[in-house]
Protein backbone atom coordinates (compact mmCIF):
# COMPACT_ATOMS: atom_id res chain seq x y z
CA UNK A 1 0.00 0.00 0.00
CA UNK A 2 1.55 3.49 -0.42
CA UNK A 3 0.13 6.45 -0.17
CA UNK A 4 -2.29 7.52 -3.23
CA UNK A 5 -3.97 4.27 -1.90
CA UNK A 6 -5.37 6.15 1.31
CA UNK A 7 -6.17 9.69 2.71
CA UNK A 8 -6.81 10.34 6.42
CA UNK A 9 -8.43 13.51 8.00
CA UNK A 10 -10.33 14.31 11.05
CA UNK A 11 -14.06 14.57 11.63
CA UNK A 12 -16.47 14.21 14.49
CA UNK A 13 -19.65 12.69 15.59
CA UNK A 14 -22.93 14.70 15.38
CA UNK A 15 -25.42 12.29 15.95
CA UNK A 16 -25.48 9.18 18.45
CA UNK A 17 -26.56 7.22 15.51
CA UNK A 18 -23.16 7.64 13.58
CA UNK A 19 -23.54 10.38 11.27
CA UNK A 20 -19.88 12.12 11.30
CA UNK A 21 -18.42 15.20 9.78
CA UNK A 22 -15.70 15.55 7.94
CA UNK A 23 -13.75 17.65 5.46
CA UNK A 24 -15.02 16.75 1.80
CA UNK A 25 -11.29 16.95 0.26
CA UNK A 26 -10.42 13.95 2.42
CA UNK A 27 -13.40 11.42 0.43
CA UNK A 28 -13.15 9.86 -2.82
CA UNK A 29 -16.16 8.45 -4.35
CA UNK A 30 -14.10 6.00 -6.02
CA UNK A 31 -13.05 4.40 -2.76
CA UNK A 32 -14.07 2.82 0.46
CA UNK A 33 -14.56 5.27 3.23
CA UNK A 34 -13.67 4.08 6.49
CA UNK A 35 -14.00 5.62 10.18
CA UNK A 36 -11.94 4.82 13.16
CA UNK A 37 -13.75 5.40 16.36
CA UNK A 38 -12.95 3.46 19.79
CA UNK A 39 -10.11 1.00 18.80
CA UNK A 40 -12.48 -0.60 15.92
CA UNK A 41 -13.01 0.58 12.30
CA UNK A 42 -16.11 0.95 10.22
CA UNK A 43 -17.03 0.80 6.67
CA UNK A 44 -19.02 4.34 6.25
CA UNK A 45 -21.24 5.84 3.79
CA UNK A 46 -21.45 8.83 2.33
CA UNK A 47 -24.80 10.73 2.84
CA UNK A 48 -23.96 13.90 1.52
CA UNK A 49 -20.92 16.18 0.22
CA UNK A 50 -20.82 19.86 -0.35
CA UNK A 51 -17.26 20.59 -2.22
CA UNK A 52 -17.97 24.65 -2.12
CA UNK A 53 -18.13 24.34 1.54
CA UNK A 54 -15.56 21.48 1.74
CA UNK A 55 -17.79 19.44 3.98
CA UNK A 56 -19.31 15.89 3.88
CA UNK A 57 -21.49 13.75 6.29
CA UNK A 58 -20.64 10.16 6.82
CA UNK A 59 -22.68 7.60 8.68
CA UNK A 60 -21.44 3.97 10.30
CA UNK A 61 -23.35 1.35 11.57
CA UNK A 62 -22.87 2.05 15.02
CA UNK A 63 -25.60 3.67 17.06
CA UNK A 64 -23.97 4.57 19.96
CA UNK A 65 -21.27 7.11 19.44
CA UNK A 66 -20.38 9.51 21.60
CA UNK A 67 -20.63 13.06 19.73
CA UNK A 68 -20.78 17.01 19.57
CA UNK A 69 -23.60 18.72 21.13
CA UNK A 70 -24.90 21.96 19.10
CA UNK A 71 -26.53 24.61 21.16
CA UNK A 72 -29.38 26.25 19.82
CA UNK A 73 -28.52 29.15 22.03
CA UNK A 74 -25.78 31.55 23.12
CA UNK A 75 -25.02 33.81 25.84
CA UNK A 76 -23.12 36.75 27.33
CA UNK A 77 -19.52 34.58 28.41
CA UNK A 78 -20.20 31.98 26.08
CA UNK A 79 -16.84 30.00 24.17
CA UNK A 80 -17.49 30.46 20.58
CA UNK A 81 -15.40 28.72 17.48
CA UNK A 82 -16.03 30.13 14.00
CA UNK A 83 -15.04 28.32 11.12
CA UNK A 84 -14.67 29.98 7.73
CA UNK A 85 -13.93 28.84 4.02
CA UNK A 86 -13.36 30.79 0.78
CA UNK A 87 -12.05 28.25 -1.43
CA UNK A 88 -12.01 30.59 -4.01
CA UNK A 89 -9.81 32.86 -2.45
CA UNK A 90 -8.12 30.10 -1.15
CA UNK A 91 -8.09 31.23 2.47
CA UNK A 92 -9.01 29.33 5.57
CA UNK A 93 -9.69 30.10 9.19
CA UNK A 94 -10.52 29.49 12.34
CA UNK A 95 -11.49 31.87 15.58
CA UNK A 96 -12.03 31.07 19.09
CA UNK A 97 -13.80 33.59 21.13
CA UNK A 98 -16.41 34.91 24.10
CA UNK A 99 -19.34 36.17 23.17
CA UNK A 100 -19.98 39.89 24.83
CA UNK A 101 -22.51 41.50 23.80
CA UNK A 102 -25.55 41.37 21.24
CA UNK A 103 -23.61 38.62 19.45
CA UNK A 104 -20.46 40.58 19.17
CA UNK A 105 -17.48 38.33 19.34
CA UNK A 106 -13.87 38.64 21.53
CA UNK A 107 -11.18 37.14 20.01
CA UNK A 108 -8.51 34.88 22.26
Amino acid sequence: MNNSDYVIGTGFFVSKFGHVVTCAHNISMKRKTYVYYDTKIYKARIINTDKRADICVLKIKEDTVDYLLFSTTCRIGDRCHLYNSMEEYGTFSKQCGTIQNNGVVSRD
